[in-house]
């Protein structure tokens, strides 16, 4: 029985890097006639605070992946009539937090939105995840999850340029072999319900809540001195993200330019240790008339005892 799986170019051709607004605008020029694309993101959310789109993924029918580099030319706008265009398929998988960030970043709108993670539910699939789908539809085995990488970091290494490509090379043939079956029982118009809803996502907001601080690990035994000190560490820790733009998302793990004293390596908040501590039990306690503090009876310095 012949395969009726899609073909899936091997070897895949080398990625092309997009650098300069030269590079923007060839292109744009180059997807012009386009009808289909697939797209990607990568970001830095889980080092970096705020986050940011480190890199966006675009390829086309034949499996042309280009790696556009927005730490490298940070105006994208060339591209925006193409991804608000909704006569061009634009192909996700898991388009929720891609669409958010790009349009946070960028400003971009999007129409023709294909998600392949929205699509598979719908023909009952145990698994939603993308190499999952790959391997089930075309054979292609996983490789190494770099989900966690530090996409900031330049220059990307080769297995997280190959990564990277391969989130976007294919996602095309997944669609047409997800539309197939959809339209096999009948339910290719509720997937396409469902993505014209998710093309609306809004994008995402960088919001500073205030109370934030009492929901770091350890907050909950603070005395009201701790947590006035804790909420004074957040505020500050957050004007110093966003003056900077950079630092750990979690804790205190990054730089030391914004490492407030009173954080531990842990990430739980203290108070600065005082030279003469007063453990809290002898506080509930009135003092005694008549009888001198424990301090007080401590001899001074350059005597000694008789």
């Amino acid at each position: 029985m012949p395969d009726s799986r899609p073909s899936i170019q091997s070897p895949a051709p080398a990625s092309q890097w997009v650098r300069t607004p030269e590079e923007i605008r060839g292109l744009t020029a180059a997807l012009a006639e386009e009808r289909i694309l697939a797209l990607d993101s990568e970001s830095d959310s889980l080092h970096s605070f705020p986050e940011k789109v480190c890199l966006v993924q675009v390829a086309d029918l034949r499996g042309t992946v280009r790696l556009v580099d927005p730490l490298a030319v940070r105006d994208l706008s060339a591209l925006a009539p193409l991804f608000a265009d909704p006569a061009v398929v634009k192909v996700f998988h898991g388009a929720s937090y891609d669409l958010s960030s790009m349009k946070r970043d960028f400003g971009f709108a999007f129409a023709g939105i294909f998600d392949t993670m929205v699509a598979a539910p719908f023909l009952g699939l145990p698994e939603l995840g993308l190499a999952s789908l790959l391997e089930r539809f075309f054979g292609i085995t996983p490789g190494r999850s770099r989900q966690k990488d530090d996409w900031a970091r330049r220059p990307l290494t080769r297995d997280q340029e190959f990564y990277a490509a391969e989130d976007v090379r294919h996602l095309i043939p997944l669609r047409e072999r997800l539309l197939m079956e959809l339209r096999g029982q009948g339910r290719e118009e509720w997937v396409e319900e469902e993505c014209q809803a998710l093309a609306a996502t809004p994008a995402a907001q960088r919001v500073f809540d205030p109370c934030d601080y009492v929901r770091v690990k350890g907050a909950k035994d603070l005395d009201g001195r701790g947590l006035r000190r804790s909420r004074c560490w957040a505020t500050s820790r957050w004007s110093a993200w966003r003056r900077i733009g950079r630092g750990r998302a979690k804790g205190c793990s990054g730089s030391r330019a914004v490492r407030p004293r009173s954080c531990s390596d842990t990430g739980t908040v203290s108070s600065p240790p005082s030279p003469t501590p007063v453990p809290r039990r002898r506080r509930i306690f009135p003092p005694i008339p008549g009888r001198r503090s424990p301090a007080s009876r401590r001899p001074c310095s350059g005597t000694s005892r008789p």
